[in-house]
């Protein structure tokens, strides 16, 4: 239950859930109810004695001073902070054969921790006051609602597989207007990714409305980073495509989709895996996502691109020329 600006006085355990009581730094103190995504303030005073002295009433010798004890989702928000490792780390071989040993024909089961989405969610909502916790009828979801009432962050806690959509993003033109743009991101897709996600959305939350021109995103503008960073692009009917050296990951544009924004099929999305048809993972973002959102995930990939591989050995020298040797013309004799 910690938090910045709030200090933890008392804990308890009520026989159900954990229960605590703190003071923020305005003056202000509560009493809390619950743990991780279904944590709420239960009751609010003026005065920091009058809610440690109720706090004693309400639950008597099950009080415990100090904060309560990390959880688990806690925990790994104090781990979401730092720094995460690159996602397109090479995998040695012998991990990978453990990896398939384990898994049917199809290939490897993909499956994500929910503490960890619930972490940086938690984390998300300790660094952006602005942004606000509401609870819906299922506890199996939070919702994230920006102040103006126009953005909106959902995460869904039973997300579990590679095709199980875990983070959706929505913005709109006024908090009763029209939606201008949505992106959806799965389960297992790489928490650096789905971080640089949700920045894009406090970076300069006053640009993430509907493009000034109205029009889509072009595919130029999108992706010189990634031909910076030599991703491959290739190019069929339908879809252009951009993979990264090593083919861990690639950006897929629905060329249709991007031609007709009313059709909601997402016109651009990120996978990771080799198979397009069946990907690792996805963030997939509609036609009209406004430019720096692309352009912040499309910078990451291609910061987190490998290094070119190195040649080995050392290469031939190249053959010495022939010495020439320049005869001189015998005279003719005469006769």
């Amino acid at each position: 239950m910690r938090h910045a600006n709030r200090e933890e006085h008392l804990h308890a355990h009520d026989g159900w859930t954990t229960v605590a009581v703190g003071t923020y730094t305005d003056g202000h103190s509560v009493h809390l109810h619950g743990e991780d995504h279904l944590r709420q303030f239960a009751l609010v005073y003026d005065d920091e004695a009058e809610a440690v002295a109720e706090f004693h009433r309400l639950h008597s010798v099950a009080v415990r001073p100090g904060p309560a004890p990390a959880t688990d989702t806690e925990r790994a928000a104090t781990e979401a902070r730092t720094p995460p490792a690159p996602h397109r780390a090479p995998v040695d071989h012998d991990s990978r054969a453990s990896v398939q040993e384990g898994a049917s024909a199809a290939g490897p089961v993909h499956t994500a921790d929910p503490r960890v989405g619930e972490a940086l969610l938690e984390s998300f909502f300790e660094n952006n006051p602005d942004w606000w916790k509401v609870r819906t009828w299922s506890d199996e979801t939070t919702v994230a609602c920006h102040e103006a009432l126009a953005m909106r962050i959902e995460f869904d806690h039973e997300a579990r597989n590679r095709r199980d959509v875990a983070w959706t993003v929505a913005v709109y033109d006024s908090p009763v207007g029209e939606r201008l743009w949505h992106a959806t991101a799965t389960a297992t897709t790489p928490t650096d990714l789905v971080q640089t996600l949700l920045d894009s959305l406090t970076s300069n939350e006053s640009r993430w409305g509907q493009p000034s021109t109205g029009a889509a995103l072009r595919p130029a503008d999108a992706t010189r980073t990634l031909l910076e960073a030599r991703w491959t692009q290739t190019s069929s009917a339908r879809y252009v495509a951009w993979q990264a050296p090593d083919g861990s990951s690639s950006l897929h544009l629905n060329t249709y989709a991007a031609d007709n924004p009313a059709s909601q099929l997402p016109a651009w999305s990120i996978i990771g895996g080799t198979d397009p048809n069946r990907p690792d993972w996805a963030i997939d973002l509609s036609a009209t996502v406004t430019p720096d959102i692309l352009a912040h995930l499309t910078d990451h990939l291609a910061a987190c691109t490998p290094p070119a591989p190195r040649r080995t050995g050392t290469p031939p020298l190249p053959a010495t020329p022939a010495a020439t040797t320049t005869t001189t013309p015998a005279c003719p004799r005469r006769h």
